[in-house]
């Protein structure tokens, strides 16, 4: 069981050096397994596990060791205890114990936590912990982060943008654009339109094909209304998809405040993603990545990180989504550019760090595409509230530090 559990944990289990094999057959009955894992059988005594736990801790193969114990008549856990002690001492190795029992860890082993040899009540749990060490150490030995420095950044107009917004909500589309735009965030050219007649003359002047979506504080998902009409090509399909839009909220959500529509530039192919923002209440600001779209909740392939994010945080975060080979290419599909999504990515924490009274923000989706092509955040939503003042000067001096390059 543990060692299916360190196969799948990602770990692997390597093969003993010959001088340990044939030192621990040396001692152990003839039924006994002595490659890796070891078995030493039931029969096993305490002096069995001192010698085997010295010697597996002495071949160079071996960067760690899980012993595990299951009660049998005649050897005592506290015997077994004080082996593990003394076979492990002075060992630099991790070495990690298992008492399996239908009562958990017998009070007696107690002196392994003073010995500091944590000890677990199932061996599956035992292997998950050594695994996680490995990966936490594996990220020590890595670089350090460096938070990157922006140009184009206009914190000003941001803020302006945002006290014209507040109080407390979601913020409507053309002050999110100003926003957005203040902070290097690419979004298509976009208008509102509060009639057909608005609404055809606003798409022909942006230039056919174009997207359509409602425009209401009511609405958090489009797409669940009916709000979102895509390729629309001419100025008769932009007036009629205005009153398609209108009649579905009014159908889906009789109660939602219909403020007209907004119409913007059509962004074809590419793959959609989804670069976001939220404020934890021990965190502060957690900047979010994953593969994005109207499926986004459902396939939850997604990575977080605190804000300020390094360059490394934002490499690790386009890496480490399962849907990542996406970005490679695949099935013979060209490989996108992440460039500009890893600076998306830092424009949103820095976002996120200067302006504190953005509770929430979701760019879904934020398309990347191959060869030198930006990326775009297609849609977006952003939910403010006030802050006091303290937390006003917090976001202030980190934000000097988020521009200034410093490494974490």
């Amino acid at each position: 069981m543990a060692a299916d559990a360190c196969e799948s944990a990602g770990l692997e289990l390597p093969e003993l050096a010959p001088a340990t094999v044939k030192a621990l057959r040396s001692f152990l009955p003839a039924e006994a397994s002595v490659k890796n894992p070891v078995d030493m059988i039931a029969s096993a005594n305490a002096p069995s596990y001192e010698k085997a736990l010295r010697l597996l801790v002495a071949d160079e193969n071996v960067d760690s060791v899980i012993v595990i114990f299951v009660p049998p008549l005649v050897t005592g856990a506290t015997d077994v205890a004080r082996a593990i002690l003394a076979g492990g001492k002075g060992s630099v190795k991790p070495i990690l114990s298992c008492f399996m029992g239908s009562h958990g860890i017998p009070e007696s082993l107690k002196s392994l936590n003073e010995g500091h040899i944590p000890s677990y009540a199932f061996p599956e749990a035992a292997a998950r912990t050594v695994a996680r060490v490995a990966k936490y150490g594996v990220w020590r030995e890595g670089r350090p982060g460096e938070v990157p420095k922006l140009k184009g950044v206009d914190s000003a107009n941001a803020r302006a943008a945002i006290e014209r917004s507040l109080p407390d909500g979601w913020v409507a589309p053309g002050a999110l654009q100003e926003i957005l735009q203040a902070y290097g965030i690419r979004t298509p050219d976009l208008r509102a339109a509060a009639n057909r007649g608005e609404a055809a003359s606003a798409a022909k002047a942006i230039g056919f094909p174009v997207a359509m979506k409602v425009k209401s504080p009511d609405v958090v998902h489009k797409t669940d209304v009916g709000g979102v009409k895509l390729g629309l090509a001419s100025e008769e399909e932009a007036a009629r998809a205005f009153d398609e839009i209108k009649a579905s909220l009014a159908k889906t959500m009789p109660k939602a405040r219909f403020e007209g529509v907004t119409v913007e530039a059509m962004v074809a192919g590419g793959i959609e993603t989804i670069v976001g923002m939220s404020r934890d209440p021990l965190f502060g600001p957690v900047v979010l990545f994953g593969l994005g779209g109207v499926s986004v909740e459902v396939l939850r392939d997604i990575s977080v990180r605190v804000a300020p994010i390094t360059d490394r945080d934002a490499e690790e975060m386009v890496s480490e989504i399962r849907g990542s080979a996406l970005f490679k290419g695949y099935r013979g599909a060209p490989p996108v550019n992440t460039a500009p999504l890893l600076d998306l990515l830092h424009r949103v924490s820095r976002l996120a760090i200067e302006q504190p009274e953005i509770q929430e923000l979701d760019l879904n989706p934020v398309v990347v595409f191959p060869g030198n092509r930006p990326c775009f955040a297609v849609d977006a939503r952003m939910r403010l509230a006030r802050v006091d003042g303290t937390e006003t000067k917090a976001a202030a001096q980190a934000g000097a530090m988020a521009g200034t390059g410093g490494r974490r």
